[in-house]
């Protein structure tokens, strides 16, 4: 009988099947020989007769010189001792409803040390899957990704635990270059991390957390939507004008826009002057802010 999960260990499991729905080009690449040239996901749930059963991972893969086969990848939080059964069950069922080949890929992503095997042998029938440790793959792998979800994996990977406040911050700073648009989304995907740090235990979670108190503020003007927005106003309103003054004044109201909601959005002044390079004694009079040594 399958170990019961905890509730912590069920949601972690979410958010792995979450992560890699569908794994990047890079990421694939790990795990299949010769050059992809399609991928499509799968529907998950596959049944037959009364047992049903649902692959974290199923893709259709098609590589260049026209070879097609399915791709199935679970991933493994706890060690379990009939996972072999557990994946020649999947194959056979995958087979007989694709009538195709089945890779199948278990990544263990636990802290207890990998003991399950991958393999079973039942009188002359033999199967096999490759079980792969994700401390053993290379945090550089999700690094390059350019899918949050993935990026985040990287803090599982690697057994340099002296680095690890290094590779965190190289995580939170591709987090921030990546989602540099929606400070919510960016938090949100934070979180996440902060929930996969803790599987490799509390003190990599506190890093974590230490981490991101000190990550700088890293914003892209250019990228910010309210930026965009007030500039093609100002443009348009100097446009309009045709005249110098009526460009100058609409830069003039682009600018106070800019500081009204960087104010509102709780930036630090300091990070304001160094976007607009307007003194912060101007900027404190615009957003009606005292001056503390007043």
């Amino acid at each position: 009988m399958r170990a019961k999960k905890n509730r912590g260990e069920r949601y972690v499991d979410k958010i792995m099947r979450k992560n890699l729905e569908c794994p990047g080009p890079d990421l694939l690449s790990f795990f299949i020989s010769g050059r992809i040239a399609k991928v499509a996901p799968l529907p998950p749930r596959t049944s037959q007769m009364i047992i049903e059963q649902e692959p974290d991972t199923l893709l259709l893969i098609e590589t260049q010189d026209q070879k097609s086969f399915i791709f199935h990848l679970e991933f493994q939080s706890t060690n379990d001792h009939r996972m072999a059964d557990r994946m020649a069950s999947y194959h056979y069922m995958l087979r007989l409803k694709h009538k195709t080949e089945i890779v199948s890929v278990v990544i263990y992503t636990g802290n207890e040390r990998l003991t399950m095997k991958n393999f079973i042998r039942d009188g002359k029938n033999y199967y096999e899957y490759r079980l792969i440790d994700i401390r053993d793959m290379d945090p550089e792998l999700f690094l390059r990704s350019e899918n949050a979800a993935e990026v985040m994996l990287a803090i599982l990977t690697g057994r340099d635990e002296d680095n690890k406040a290094s590779l965190i911050r190289k995580i939170l700073k591709k987090l921030q270059e990546m989602l540099a648009e929606s400070r919510s989304l960016l938090d949100e995907q934070i979180g996440i991390f902060k929930i996969l740090g803790s599987i490799r235990g509390d003190n990599i979670q506190q890093q974590i957390i230490k981490e991101e108190h000190n990550m700088p503020i890293l914003y892209d003007i250019n990228k910010v939507f309210f930026y965009k927005e007030a500039m093609a106003k100002g443009r348009m309103e100097g446009k309009e004008e045709g005249r110098e003054e009526g460009k100058e004044q609409g830069r003039k109201e682009v600018i106070e826009s800019i500081i009204a909601k960087m104010i509102s959005a709780n930036m630090p002044l300091s990070t304001i002057q160094a976007i607009t390079n307007i003194p912060i004694e101007k900027i404190r009079k615009l957003g009606n802010i005292p001056d503390p040594e007043n």
